[in-house]
Parts: structure tokens; C-alpha cells; sequence
């Protein structure tokens, strides 16, 4: 076996469950229902031996709640009563952000505003044919940055409020602002849910720069509503970006891949893989397909097997995927976590997006926010940013 075939083989080996519970989880998540994917969650149901809150605790970290409880119900199981309470209030809040998300496109358009929504119940539709089974936290909806000022007044018009300070429109700060920054909060009228206003996919831009709204050529229908959507190519590098910039600590990321590429041909995953490296998220969606191998024994095409073995930066990644995937979450403060993402510097190769990335550990949006420095002492926005992680350190995250 020649180094590069053995490197492969390296990547591409399962990784061992760490209890019953996640097993049973990654058993769950196998998407769709099947008489295989039945026998692995009896089988693993039998072995978590009544550990339900342990499970369900596992199931809310991942984010694949409603998802695992519909699972065992397929399999014909009994879903003991934690679980089918939490997985009922989460479907029910589910379905409330996929009618605000109607509305609040609705809005948009009225007001000749055009939009594209990015995940949330969209996607669940898309992927499962049900906006409530994949778990969402808040509303993603993509505006150009020519609209962007006009979108958050027209939903300020309408009650929302603004999480935090406003970009800082109209001035100097503005510039910075737009590189550290792909979107805003807002916050409903009713307090219980948040819009994520975006004027571009990611950050740093460099990591995702050929994909906006001008491809954005396809179409999604959700409730009688057409919008326009991405390719599902285009989609796979962007949700590959997204997951990867966090490290992939949610299953739930993962999840969403291998539904969107689970009917595709060796040939048809080498086509998509090649889009992404034309967008630049190469790494990123050849780490999902690693994880995919890993996560769920799915098979990868040789030739990317091969190339992600020579890829000494993309294995480093996938071993710290594998640690961020199986372990709890951590809390960290601003400038403890730009430390934490320093493997964003690994997911693409090049001089200029390395630059974007060290200009986004070192700056702080929060601070062009807050604090006004006329541009000449804009080299003080480093220093502050040191004196805030101290004074954090003393006085709590509120020190701000």
C-alpha cells in the first residue's frame, strides 16, 4: 500500500461510539427509515438501559431531538415520555419560526426587497418534507448589502429590535464593520424569537466569495410560498463551510449532509466536491464527506479518499472534529474563543484569506460597535480589546 492509499485508509476508519447513548443517536440520525437502520436502534435502544435523561441530554447538545423521536417510533419502539415532550415543544416552536419566516418574507418582498432564506424550516422541508423535524433556533434570511440598512428598518418598522449595538451606518466604522460582520439580530416583537439578518453567507468572506444572492437560481416552495434557493450543490458547500467553521460540534450539521447526498453516485460526489473547491470551501466539504465516513460507514470515491490522505491540514481538522463531536460543549469568552477558531486558518490555503482570518482574531465587531474612535486612533480598538478580556475576567461577561 503506497503512502497515499494508507493515509486514506487512515481517514476514512469509523469512529468508535463513546457511550450507548451516542450510538443510538448516530442510529437515530440515519436518515431515512429502513429495516437495517431498525435493527441497529433496537439494538442500541436495549443498551442504554433506561438512561433516557442522559440520552435525551445528548439529543438537545446535537440538536437532533424530534429527529431521533420520530427514528423510534419508525422502529416501532416505545418513546418514553421525556422525550416526547421535549420533542413536542421543540416541533411546536419549530413550527412557529417556519410561520414567522413566511411573514417575515412576505415583508421583504412587499417592500421589493429580494431575499433568499438559508436554512431553518426551509431547510427541514427540503430535507425531511417536514419544517419541524430538523431543530431551529432562530431565522437565517440572506438580503444584499444594498438592501441591508432598508431591511432592518423595515422590520424595526414592524416591532423588531436590534440584539445589541446597530452597525455603524454612515460611518468610517462601517467599512471594518462589513468584513467582521455577515449579519445582525433582531429580535420579534413578542421577545421569543430572532431573524438572522445576513448581507453575506460567511465569514471571513474570502471563505465563501462566488456564492450570494446572483446564484441563487433555484427555487423552494414551503407553505404556498416560492422563494428563490440555492443549487444543491451550492448548498452542500455552504452548509459544508458553516459546520466546518464551528468544527462540526453538532451532529445535526453533519445530519443534513448525509440526507442532501445520500442518493448520489460516486460520480455525482466528485462533481460536487469539485464546485466546492471552485468556491473555495474545498476542505471543508471534503471533511464532511470524511465524517460521513466515519459517522455512518458511508463510502467515499477513491480519488477524494486519496487526496484528502495527502492533506496533511485536512486530517488535522478531522482530528479535531472528531474530538469537538464527541465532547460537551465549552463556554468561552471573545478572546478565548478567536483562539479556539484558530483552525479556521486551515479550512482554505491561500495568502489573501489568511489575511481575512487574522484581521477577524484581531478585531472585535462588538467594539466598532460600541465604542467611536475617529479612524486615525483605529489601531486602539487592539488594545481595548485586551483591556475588555481582562475586565471580563474580573467582573464577568458583562463588563462590556
Amino acid at each position: 500500500m503506497h503512502d497515499g492509499a494508507r493515509a486514506a485508509a487512515m481517514v476514512t476508519a469509523q469512529i468508535r461510539p463513546p457511550s450507548a447513548e451516542f450510538a443510538l443517536m448516530v442510529a437515530c440520525t440515519d436518515w431515512p427509515a429502513s429495516p437495517e437502520r431498525a435493527r441497529r436502534i433496537a439494538g442500541a435502544y436495549l443498551a442504554i438501559d433506561g438512561r433516557w435523561h442522559e440520552f435525551a441530554e445528548l439529543l438537545e447538545r446535537h440538536r437532533v431531538l424530534a429527529l431521533a423521536v420520530r427514528s423510534i417510533r419508525q422502529a416501532g419502539l416505545a418513546v418514553p415520555r421525556e422525550l416526547t415532550a421535549r420533542a413536542e415543544a421543540e416541533q411546536t416552536r419549530a413550527l412557529s419560526l417556519a410561520a414567522l419566516s413566511l411573514d417575515c418574507i412576505r415583508v421583504l418582498e412587499e417592500a421589493g426587497v429580494p431575499v433568499v432564506p438559508l436554512k431553518g424550516p426551509w431547510l427541514s422541508d427540503l430535507l425531511y418534507e417536514d419544517p419541524a423535524i430538523r431543530h431551529s433556533v432562530d431565522i437565517d434570511i440572506l438580503v444584499d448589502w444594498d438592501n441591508f440598512a432598508a431591511a432592518i428598518a423595515l422590520f424595526e418598522r414592524r416591532g423588531f429590535r436590534v440584539h445589541g449595538s446597530r452597525p455603524p451606518f454612515g460611518d468610517w466604522r462601517i467599512d471594518p464593520w462589513r468584513r467582521l460582520a455577515k449579519d445582525i439580530t433582531l429580535i420579534d416583537p413578542s421577545g421569543r424569537f430572532a431573524i438572522e439578518l445576513h448581507h453575506r453567507l460567511k465569514t471571513p468572506e474570502t471563505l465563501l466569495s462566488g456564492l450570494g444572492m446572483a446564484q441563487a437560481g433555484e427555487a423552494l416552495t414551503m407553505g404556498g410560498v416560492r422563494v428563490p434557493a440555492f443549487s444543491r450543490e451550492d448548498l452542500f458547500a455552504y452548509l459544508c463551510a458553516h459546520a466546518a467553521t464551528s468544527l462540526w460540534d453538532r451532529l445535526k450539521w453533519l445530519v443534513d449532509i448525509h440526507v442532501l447526498t445520500q442518493d448520489l453516485a460516486d460520480d455525482d460526489i466528485v462533481q460536487w466536491q469539485a464546485r466546492s473547491e471552485r468556491l473555495g470551501t474545498g476542505r471543508c466539504s471534503l471533511l464532511a464527506l470524511l465524517l460521513l465516513a466515519e459517522v455512518w460507514g458511508r463510502s467515499l470515491p477513491p480519488q477524494l479518499a486519496e487526496r484528502a490522505g495527502a492533506d496533511q491540514a485536512l486530517r488535522g481538522l478531522l482530528k479535531a472534529s472528531r474530538v469537538r463531536l464527541l465532547a460537551k460543549p465549552k463556554r468561552r469568552s471573545g478572546i478565548a474563543n478567536s483562539f479556539a477558531r484558530r483552525h479556521i486558518l486551515r479550512l482554505r490555503d491561500g495568502r489573501s484569506y489568511r489575511r481575512a482570518v487574522w484581521f477577524e482574531l484581531v478585531n472585535d465587531r462588538e467594539l466598532l460597535e460600541r465604542y467611536a474612535l475617529v479612524r486615525r486612533l483605529r489601531w486602539l480598538y487592539v488594545p481595548l480589546r485586551v483591556a475588555l478580556f481582562l475586565k471580563r475576567k474580573v467582573f464577568g461577561e458583562r463588563a462590556l
